[in-house]
């Protein structure tokens, strides 16, 4: 049974808007609530660093990514096989279970080339 992958449909401009305007209100309640921001909050430097970290954090969010392929050697891997030489793989009718696994494998391997 194969995977499959299922993404959301990208962001549209109306659930952005309807985002933005959630994110607008709730600001506007915090700041109702809440009262005028202090003095030391409006410092130039504060401001500065704030906006550095938000920016920052919404480049992080965009997930910029530069993926470049370059083909190389294809090998064939190494396919190693482990039987059983004990007294019951000697067991068979017309060939022996070691036989029959033995002939699976050289059959699998030239399959493979």
């Amino acid at each position: 049974m194969l995977a499959s992958l299922q993404f959301l449909t990208p962001l549209t401009a109306a659930v952005v808007g309807v985002l933005l305007v959630g994110l607008f209100i709730g600001f506007g309640l915090l700041r109702w609530v809440g009262g005028p921001p202090a003095a030391i909050a409006r410092r130039w430097g504060l401001i500065g660093i704030r906006t550095a970290a938000v920016v920052t954090l919404l480049l992080i969010l965009l997930n910029p990514s530069d993926v470049s392929q370059t083909p190389g050697p294809i090998d064939r891997p190494d396919i190693f096989y482990l039987l059983d030489s004990s007294l019951s793989m000697a067991v068979g009718d017309k060939e022996t279970r070691f036989d029959h696994a033995t002939r699976l494998m050289r059959e699998a391997d030239q399959a493979t080339r």
